[in-house]
């Protein structure tokens, strides 16, 4: 079932809607936390603006159905903090850059572990590499020392719990880029999955930049229904297995292959 638009929630709110159309409406906010929120939202705003005196007289709606079709605001500027890996590893200073979201990668662009996967659920990933204070989508090359950052789609009617995100370059050799780690003391093999937050472009906060070679790299990013470890999916791939392989019983891969160039 579609998400319900905000015009909609407003007149059930407002109870202009038939009996039938609000019963539907409800049970649909009962399944679903996302359209609760939205809805409980917006019952909050009715009680707050009725309990001002001042206001009485006032017919908001309009101005409220107007608020809600404007287009949104710029997102405002998140502080991303740089991880910066050579040899050996060190941690640099926390960058604060504009990210810009782009949109989301189609059914078409995705692939999926073979006999996995559920259409209860749609996610994508979109790459950004810095240029200079801003960060801007990646075309199809990146330089060896290409600092990266993501945003992700993890929706649907069951969005998956965890998030991993790699790139294998010629070598299969293997950079981690979610989970991150900032501690040159740290095994990463030792980290798992992280939670992945449900909604549509999902801004991670970390920067990574790894030293990474010429040629050819993939990134792939993999979400999961459990805790994978970092050593799990360095196994398989150590073991010489192509992605996607199976990481769990319904996991969703999308793969961007970039060209590194000196």
């Amino acid at each position: 079932m579609n998400d319900p638009s905000d015009e909609l929630l407003l007149r059930l709110v407002e109870g202009e809607l038939s009996h039938d159309d609000a019963a539907r409406l409800e049970a649909q906010a009962a399944r679903d936390p996302r359209v609760r929120a939205r809805l409980d939202a917006l019952l909050a705003l009715r009680s707050r603006l009725g309990a001002d005196p001042d206001l009485d007289q006032v017919d908001l709606l309009p101005g409220v159905r107007a608020a809600l079709r404007a287009p949104a605001p710029a997102p405002a500027r998140p502080r991303l903090r740089l991880i910066a890996w050579s040899a050996p590893p060190a941690v640099l200073l926390a960058a604060a850059l504009a990210f810009v979201v782009v949109q989301r990668r189609g059914d078409d662009e995705e692939f999926r572990a073979k006999g996995t996967g559920t259409a209860a659920s749609t996610s994508g990933v979109a790459v950004f590499v810095q240029a200079g204070d801003r960060l801007v989508p990646v075309d199809n090359a990146v330089p060896a020392d290409a600092a990266l950052a993501f945003s992700y789609t993890n929706g649907g009617a069951e969005p998956y719990s965890h998030l991993m995100i790699f790139a294998i370059d010629e070598a299969r050799r293997v950079s981690w880029y979610w989970p991150p780690y900032g501690d040159e003391h740290t095994d990463p093999s030792t980290l798992i999955a992280v939670t992945a937050t449900p909604g549509r472009d999902v801004e991670l906060p970390e920067l990574v930049r790894h030293a990474l070679a010429p040629g050819r790299l993939t990134v792939y990013a993999l979400l999961l229904r459990r805790a994978a470890t970092v050593a799990e999916v360095e196994g398989a791939i150590g073991r010489g297995v192509e992605p996607p392989f199976v990481v769990d019983a319904d996991a969703a891969w999308h793969a961007v292959p970039l060209l590194v160039t000196p």
